[in-house]
């Protein structure tokens, strides 16, 4: 069987790594339970985190502010590059400094998304991909 492991090497860059092991000494993982976490890199650490408790990412400049159920992290990295890193089927843009996960949206209005009692701006320009991704009728939108 081949395992994909992953190490940081001498200039903090994050390789993964193809070895070979027996499928005895592996504990087996599902596609769905591979792709139901994650790493980010936060100081000399990498920290485990679950899509599933992932709400939001911010822009903030030179870096990004991770939010999660329990806690926060910040990142420095572009808001483009952690976009791709997550899931596309549980993750949308909704502006240019924000992605969300669409699981914890509780109301949208006209230019906004909100997060139980968080706001949060929605742009023109994301507004139609976010509707679409949520099935709503567009005979109901009178925006």
């Amino acid at each position: 069987m081949e395992v994909a492991t992953t190490r940081v090497n001498e200039s903090n860059e994050l390789l993964i790594v193809n070895t070979q092991t027996d499928a005895n000494d592996q504990l087996k993982l599902t596609e769905e339970e591979l792709s139901s976490y994650g790493f980010f890199k936060t100081g000399g650490e990498l920290n485990k985190f679950y899509f599933s408790e992932l709400k939001y990412l911010k822009s903030d400049h030179l870096y990004v502010k991770v939010f999660t159920k329990d806690k926060n992290f910040l990142l420095r990295a572009k808001l483009s590059d952690a976009e791709f890193f997550l899931p596309s089927d549980k993750f949308q843009r909704i502006h240019q400094r924000y992605i969300i996960n669409i699981d914890y949206i509780t109301k949208i209005t006209v230019d906004d998304v909100w997060i139980n009692e968080l706001e949060l701006p929605l742009s023109k320009q994301y507004k139609a991909a976010l509707i679409k991704r949520l099935r709503v009728f567009p005979w109901l939108i009178i925006w």
